[in-house]
């Protein structure tokens, strides 16, 4: 079973993606597919009775989180939303799709705001020197939530079917001076990458059935 189509409350965590993405007003959806390719193209076929039109791209080899771009056929200049095929969240994508156009960027990445205090006094030094102190301090931190936009002319920058991951993306867009920028979300997010992540949220979820596309 190809991990977008494990189950969560009777349903594909990709189903809840695409649900997701109509309910927000999307509806050109294109699927790129590799391990067990037919699973995922008999069930969801033209994307008609879900509300949306689906195209795919058929991988010969696995090409990463954004490799198989290079073979992303336009159908406009707009910008294009990538996401994780095992990223279940509610982030509103169409403030952050105003966000990347409001900031004139080439590329977005979504990340998720991790909080951790600290509840000791920390102690700031140079050497043995004390320079500072910082009593309980809050870290902030900005985690890749699996959630992009590209500007599509930022997609010749890829080698076609060249095996590529967002974040090595990403730093080699920066070191073209193209402007790269995070999207900083709150709402709920969750990434079900592993067995054991995806066996805490169905414990989590499943029994207090509070998930919903």
């Amino acid at each position: 079973c190809p991990k977008p189509m494990l189950k969560i409350l009777g349903k594909p965590i990709l189903e809840h993606i695409i649900n997701n993405l109509a309910l927000q007003g999307f509806r050109n959806i294109t699927i790129s597919v590799n391990y067990l390719a037919k699973n995922i193209v008999s069930y969801f076929g033209d994307g008609k009775k879900f509300g949306v039109k689906i195209d795919y791209i058929k991988e010969k080899k696995p090409l990463g989180t954004v490799g198989s771009l290079s073979l992303f056929k336009k159908k406009n200049t707009k910008p294009i939303f990538v996401i994780n095929g095992d990223t279940i969240t509610n982030i509103d994508l169409s403030e952050m799709l105003n966000f990347h156009v409001k900031n004139k960027a080439n590329a977005t990445m979504a990340s998720k705001v991790i909080t951790n205090s600290n509840p000791y006094g920390v102690i700031q030094t140079k050497g043995i020197d004390i320079v500072n102190f910082k009593e309980k301090p809050i870290d902030r931190i900005y985690i890749n939530a699996g959630i992009y936009i590209f500007s599509q002319t930022m997609l010749k920058n890829l080698k076609k079917e060249n095996k590529k991951d967002a974040p090595e993306f990403f730093l080699e867009l920066k070191k073209k001076n193209k402007k790269i920028i995070i999207f900083p979300a709150h709402e709920e997010w969750k990434e079900i990458g592993t067995l054991e992540n995806f066996e805490k949220f169905l414990k989590k979820n499943e029994k207090s059935n509070n998930y919903s596309s």
